[in-house]
């Protein structure tokens, strides 16, 4: 009675190979709109989308040339002769300063901020002219190092970012 005891009695997962699927990213949701022209018609409804998310904001005969959609009050958000390990937070007020409603969109933290860093921003939907909403930000250094980054926002009339500085004692 020879068992080989290496040989498992029962097929596993790590015998099967896996099933190619044809990857189509455009339409990787559905096993339907295979068609050239619906792929056509979906991407110029994308490229259309992309366009108009920035968009000039003209009202009667003022246009909006502000340098940014939203002012931040801080304009810079610096947390000075921090300690490792201790957690330090920040409210960040945005104002809509542009002439009618907009919208406002968190984009990204910078890289070399985003072990450090932590967002809490729920987007408000639509902001009135001189309407404010909020973003909170909490600072939990694990490293004694001078640290700059920006957090990028999108708004209706354009891109504009908030720099963030951390200085260590000195």
């Amino acid at each position: 009675m020879d068992i080989d005891l290496a040989k498992p009695e029962f097929d596993g997962l790590w015998d099967k190979q896996p099933v190619k699927q044809d990857i189509d990213p455009l339409f990787n949701r559905s096993k339907h709109w295979k068609t050239k022209m619906d792929k056509d018609i979906l991407q110029r409804t994308l490229t259309k989308l992309k366009e108009n998310i920035v968009r000039e904001q003209v009202v009667g005969t003022k246009r909006f040339e502000g340098p940014v959609p939203f002012k931040s009050d801080p304009s810079e958000i610096i947390f000075k002769d921090f300690d490792v390990e201790k957690v330090y937070r920040t409210r960040v007020t945005l104002t809509n300063v542009t002439l009618t409603i907009n919208t406002l969109k968190l984009v990204d933290l910078s890289e070399s901020l985003k072990d450090f860093i932590t967002l809490k921003f729920e987007p408000p939907g639509m902001i009135s002219a001189g309407m404010s909403c909020y973003l909170y930000v909490t600072f939990e250094p694990k490293i004694n190092e001078n640290l700059r980054g920006e957090i990028k926002f999108l708004a209706q009339t354009g891109m504009f970012t908030i720099p963030i500085r951390c200085e260590i004692k000195k």
